[in-house]
């Protein structure tokens, strides 16, 4: 296997020094794991987008701004290493992974889910794409070492597992329960019978589709999921990997 450095953009401060201390080190395969939500829910997207489409400018959530900051930076260096003349430049790979269900990281779908009781908005029920942490971990291993002899792999890749399901049937079968309403009612409701709706799902989220296509990975890469939509399903209804 290649010798390659993983970083999850949602848990690193300074991707760019550690991207800088990969090169140094030798390291001939970077990966970062970014966040499919780096696009952002917008009506005005098209129903499956790909690569090409251009990263939301601007996220209500610090976190999300840093994950899309590295991503940006990423993506930067991957094609100027493209198009470098220096020997064999590192080869550097962003993956946008849909909502990630299972994992040891903070996921806020995860987290939204492991609550049991959570917000939604009346009117609106987002359908969802999800995948096991299992996947994301064979996708990363694809980007490194794509199985079969395929072509290597640089730049941003979406990646999605083996489905979803609209966020209202998403919760039932997660074991929770949604409430729903418009938000300034909803909030001002829920803090007065003392119930914590806090989440870091943002509320454009919580009304619009964000999807994704994830086919240029799988063809270039052989990359397919090995959890079924049942198991990534049922890894968030025993919270695993969330901090409830």
């Amino acid at each position: 296997m290649a010798d390659a450095v993983v970083v999850n953009a949602s848990e690193e401060p300074d991707v760019a020094a550690r991207l800088a201390a990969a090169s140094d080190a030798g390291a001939t395969v970077f990966v970062l794991v970014s966040s499919a939500r780096v696009y952002g829910a917008d009506p005005r997207h098209d129903m499956l987008m790909t690569e090409a489409q251009p990263l939301a400018e601007c996220f209500d959530d610090p976190t999300l701004a840093a994950i899309a900051d590295a991503d940006r930076f990423c993506c930067e260096a991957a094609e100027s290493a493209a198009g470098s003349s220096d020997g064999d430049p590192m080869r550097i790979v962003v993956l946008r992974p849909v909502h990630v269900l299972g994992s040891s990281a903070p996921e806020p779908l995860a987290e939204y889910l492991a609550a049991g009781r959570v917000r939604g908005r009346f009117g609106f029920d987002p359908f969802m794409l999800l995948m096991h942490a299992d996947d994301l971990e064979r996708a990363v291993e694809c980007a490194i070492d794509p199985p079969g002899g395929g072509e290597p792999v640089s730049g941003p890749w979406n990646v999605t597992g083996a489905g979803g399901l609209p966020l209202s049937r998403l919760v039932r079968e997660a074991g929770g329960s949604r409430v729903t309403g418009p938000t300034g009612v909803l909030i001002d409701l829920v803090e007065g019978l003392g119930i914590d709706l806090t989440t870091r799902m943002n509320d454009t989220e919580l009304r619009y589709v964000l999807s994704v296509d994830g086919s240029a990975f799988a063809e270039a890469t052989g990359y397919e999921p090995v959890r079924s939509l049942a198991e990534t399903v049922a890894a968030a209804a025993r919270n695993e990997g969330a901090s409830a």
